[in-house]
């Protein structure tokens, strides 16, 4: 298809009707890099102010009648504009960060940047992620603000252990009851301005406290009533072991949707329970897969598998196995969480309820 160009009062104009054009875009807080080209050619790379509309514009005027398709990297920066084209029926994916093939220098640019994701596109090499709706993305950012208050609350808790240890008044491990609470509020020092200043530190642990259980009580409340989640989490929280927390979070990040993971086995890779090789000649490299999803909703399901597994016959079985093989407990709780999750995937996308002692 050749480009046609018109002329209206001097100005001309180019028509760019039916030509499939890709855009790869560099995103940052002051500025954004823009490359765009066709499959075979790059046409112009150039630098923007950081607004999803002004691009809108300009690619409207400039590439008058193209057929644009866009792509930028995850990040910090969410995914408002990939909302904004999406809703306009402009083709647009967002591409995990560093898993495009980038040559072995010193040299790293936005401009270099731009260009790989625009000419990757072109040729269909990028790989998307699977953007979750703006309900999911707001309920991931209230559980996020409960888990930064329980951390805030264990700081406080060990700044407070650790600073009554120096200073020789060892709690040892007894609970942090509102007995105790009270007890440090009225402890007395040699420096009374320490005096004064430690109840004010334990009031700011029983803040984050309460904090807490008013965001858990939070979460139960909204995820009770969200019709479009109940049945999947009737069914992870119908397991022993997962409470209504882990089970939210699970369906959040993995089963909002049953399209997110095309199987069983796309979904363990994701979470890094998969093993891996690397073998070279006589050399051999055993470990776990690439992880590329959150490295705390990992920790989560192994935290998860050491509960379940003391209940299920199945995952029972599947742990000896493997420690007795591997003499290792880290690698068949594992083992565990991994045929766990394959079972996990199964009942959610069978509608079905979970069976203790059914292998998946």
């Amino acid at each position: 298809m050749k480009y046609q160009e018109t002329c209206c009062n001097n100005v001309t104009t180019v028509d760019f009707s039916g030509k499939h054009l890709f855009v790869g875009m560099d995103l940052h807080k002051k500025k954004w890099v823009v490359t765009v080209r066709t499959v075979d050619l790059e046409l112009r790379t150039f630098s923007m102010d950081p607004c999803p509309e002004v691009l809108d514009a300009y690619l409207s005027r400039e590439y008058s009648g193209g057929i644009f398709h866009l792509v930028y990297e995850a990040g910090c920066f969410g995914y408002g504009t990939y909302d904004y084209f999406r809703e306009k029926g402009i083709d647009i994916v967002v591409t995990p960060p560093n898993r495009l093939y980038r040559e072995r220098n010193s040299i790293k640019t936005d401009k270099r940047d731009s260009r790989q994701l625009a000419m990757f596109l072109s040729k269909g090499m990028i790989p998307a992620v699977v953007v979750p709706s703006k309900q999911v993305r707001e309920l991931r950012q209230m559980i996020r603000i409960r888990d930064k208050q329980k951390k805030r609350k264990t700081q406080i808790q060990r700044e407070i252990r650790g600073m009554l240890v120096f200073l020789n008044y060892p709690l040892g491990t007894r609970h942090w009851s509102k007995a105790m609470l009270l007890e440090l509020k009225q402890l007395t020092f040699f420096e009374e301005g320490l005096t004064q200043a430690l109840p004010s530190l334990v009031e700011e642990y029983e803040f984050y406290k309460e904090k807490v259980i008013q965001s858990e009580r939070l979460v139960k409340n909204i995820s009770e009533q969200i019709p479009v989640y109940r049945d999947s989490l009737r069914r992870l929280t119908g397991i022993r072991g997962i409470g209504n927390l882990t089970g939210f979070r699970l369906v959040l990040h993995l089963f909002d949707r049953k399209d997110r993971f095309a199987s069983a086995e796309k979904l363990v890779h994701y979470l890094g329970l998969t093993p891996s090789e690397r073998s070279s000649g006589e050399k051999q490299r055993k470990g776990r897969s690439g992880h590329r999803g959150n490295p705390e909703l990992r920790a989560m399901i192994i935290q998860m598998a050491w509960q379940v597994v003391r209940w299920d016959p199945v995952l029972l079985d599947k742990f000896e196995r493997v420690y007795h093989s591997s003499g290792s407990t880290q690698k068949a709780i594992v083992a565990v969480a991994r045929k766990l999750m394959v079972r996990l995937y199964t009942i959610i996308q069978r509608d079905e309820n979970y069976q203790i002692g059914v292998a998946a």
